[in-house]
C-alpha cells in the first residue's frame, strides 16, 4: 500500500506512532517491529514506551515489561526514526520547497517545508510566511536551505 501511495504522490511523507514495550512484547517482536519499520521507510516516527493506564485491560496484564527494557527499545527505535528521517531528508535535497519560517535564534531561522521537514537558514527571511527554498545539505535534525 506504502508503495502505491509513493509512486501516486512523490515525496510524500508518511510518518506514524510507535509504542515499545507493550505488554507480551518479546525481543523476537520488537525485531521484527524494527524490521517492519525499515521496511516502511517512514519519514518520520513518534516513538514511545509503553507505560500503563490504571483501569486498563493492558495494566492488569502479568507479562509487563520492565522499565529498563521498555526504554532501550525505546532508544533503539528512536535510533531507527532517526536514520530513516535522515534518508528521506536526503531524497529531498536540490529541490525547491515552499518553508513556513517560524524562529530565529543567532542569527539562523528555522521553519518547516509541507512535509514536515525542518529547514535551516541565515538568509533574511520573513516570519510566518512561506518562502521558496532550495535544500541544499543536511544540517542538524533536518536540512539547510537556500532562498531561491
Amino acid at each position: 500500500l506504502l508503495a502505491d501511495v509513493r509512486r501516486a504522490v512523490p515525496g510524500v511523507a508518511i510518518s506514524t506512532d510507535i509504542i515499545v514495550g507493550f505488554p507480551g512484547e518479546t525481543e523476537e517482536d520488537f525485531a521484527a517491529g524494527l524490521a517492519f519499520v525499515r521496511q516502511m521507510g517512514f519519514a518520520r516516527m513518534h516513538v514511545f514506551p509503553y507505560s500503563a493506564r490504571r483501569g486498563t485491560p493492558a495494566a492488569r496484564r502479568t507479562d509487563q515489561i520492565p522499565p529498563t527494557v521498555r526504554k532501550e527499545r525505546a532508544a533503539r527505535m528512536q535510533a531507527l526514526a532517526e536514520e530513516l528521517a535522515e534518508a528521506y531528508h536526503c531524497t529531498a535535497l536540490g529541490t525547491v520547497e515552499g518553508v513556513l519560517f517560524e524562529t530565529e535564534e543567532n542569527g539562523v531561522t528555522d521553519g518547516l517545508t509541507g512535509t514536515y521537514i525542518r529547514v535551516y537558514t541565515d538568509a533574511a527571511v520573513p516570519r510566518g510566511e512561506i518562502v521558496p527554498m532550495r535544500l541544499v545539505r543536511l544540517y542538524r535534525d533536518g536540512v539547510w536551505g537556500e532562498r531561491v
